[in-house]
């Protein structure tokens, strides 16, 4: 009897063996196993979204070989590497800031790095060079001064915050805050609002700052919203040019500002010890009508927290990968494994995990998401999930920006190459 028991013993260890050795052997189509209105998806949404959680690092899935979107996606051109002498396309830093319509035309402003910033026209393949260094009234450039987070207003004006070239950078005069393109020029000038940008007490490189420095931008029609963490928050108004300053007690760092589809705005502030979890008086509603501010309530139940705040058509409010508070006030849980994604927060590794990022809701309803893994933990790709009928696809390896133009078309950049996919055939 113990000589069967150790025969038999042999056998299933024998058994697990040969089946592991197969699963590892596994060829890498085997990954794209699902397809879903008529996209080839890798393995599945899921997987991509909460891959902290699904993918550990032997697995096939981090070490998959380049996937370039497939259609529906059209590749429309291979981008030049260089346009007189500079840099245009290459690697993960050219993307995509903004897609407009200019002269009937649509027009790409594309971004490679900071120093680099052209705007390409798909239908003629004209690229025109734009510098990032504004300059003032008096026609002087700023060549310590660099235009970023380049944004279009209702009018099709295009402004950019202005920051330091680098963390060495020590400015010897006030510098206006933003700089609005000036379309006879070619170039961007300083736009003196009256506010400036507060080079004093910058948290360069602090992970959890949205965006970089302490600034953050939203617009609406008539205005466009300005929090700097070190005096608050302002408007200005488009039509009339006038600045007005909000009184807003935030008793933390404000992280994410966006606008509601009722005009108002919402806030994330920093709470201590909330990583990856949302915490009671982190999330601030503050009505500019009746200048009130109310706590938006928050689940009892450690809610997982992390990315962009995105209020979409059906006015929910999406919480980056993991679910959304409803226009009805209810929260819609969508991360099936929360308690462990909020146990990853909690260790020594929370940072070093690149979380897939959610960037807008297009036209069609669909939401879309990228991922640069970079120096960080993680697979990269990107993925596009429809909250109506609850599916998504993790459709490609590669991370890029992707916006929409008002064709109803959407464009991506990687890889230095041009792709589109167009939401109205």
């Amino acid at each position: 009897m113990f000589n069967k028991n150790i025969t038999l013993c042999i056998l299933v260890i024998g058994i697990l063996a040969f089946t592991t050795a197969c699963a590892s052997n596994s060829s890498e189509s085997d990954i794209f196993s699902s397809r879903i209105d008529g996209w080839d998806c890798i393995n599945s949404f899921d997987d991509f979204l909460y891959q902290m959680t699904e993918i550990g690092r032997n697995d096939p899935r981090y070490k998959l070989s380049d996937i370039y979107p497939p259609p529906p996606w059209e590749m429309v051109t291979e981008l030049p590497e260089s346009y007189l002498d500079i840099e245009l396309s290459r690697g993960f830093g050219a993307k995509i800031e903004i897609a407009r319509s200019y002269l009937s035309q649509t027009e790409l402003w594309i971004r490679n790095g900071d120093q680099t910033i052209f705007r390409y026209i798909p239908s003629t393949e004209d690229i025109f060079l734009i510098s990032p260094y504004p300059y003032d009234n008096d026609g002087t450039i700023h060549k310590d001064v660099i235009v970023k987070d380049i944004f279009e207003v209702k009018d099709g004006s295009i402004f950019g915050v202005n920051y330091p070239k680098d963390h060495e950078t020590v400015w010897r005069e006030a510098i206006p805050l933003i700089s609005i393109y000036n379309e006879l020029d070619g170039a961007f000038e300083f736009y003196d609002i009256g506010l400036r940008y507060h080079a004093d007490d910058i948290k360069f490189g602090w992970v959890g700052m949205i965006p970089r420095d302490g600034i953050i931008i939203a617009n609406d029609e008539n205005a466009i919203w300005i929090y700097q963490q070190q005096d608050g928050l302002y408007n200005y108004n488009l039509q009339n040019s006038l600045l007005h300053h909000h009184e807003v007690p935030f008793t933390q760092i404000v992280q994410r500002m966006v606008i509601s589809p009722d005009g108002n705005l919402l806030f994330s502030q920093e709470k201590e010890g909330s990583n990856w979890t949302l915490h009671p008086g982190e999330l601030i509603q503050y009505s500019p009508i009746f200048q009130t501010i109310t706590e938006v309530n928050v689940p009892f139940r450690r809610w997982p927290d992390y990315g962009t705040l995105l209020y979409v058509e059906s006015g929910d409010l999406w919480l980056g990968i993991h679910g959304f508070l409803s226009s009805d006030g209810d929260w819609v849980l969508r991360n099936p494994k929360r308690r462990i994604f909020t146990d990853l927060g909690r260790g020594s590794d929370t940072y070093n995990w690149a979380h897939p990022k959610l960037l807008f809701q297009s036209s069609n309803g669909y939401l879309w998401y990228t991922a640069y893994s970079g120096d960080f933990l993680g697979v990269q790709g990107s993925a596009w999930y429809d909250p109506a009928r609850e599916i998504g696809c993790w459709f490609t390896t590669e991370a890029g920006i992707i916006v929409e133009d008002t064709q109803q078309t959407l464009w991506m950049v990687t890889d230095g190459k041009l792709y589109k996919l167009t939401l109205s055939e």
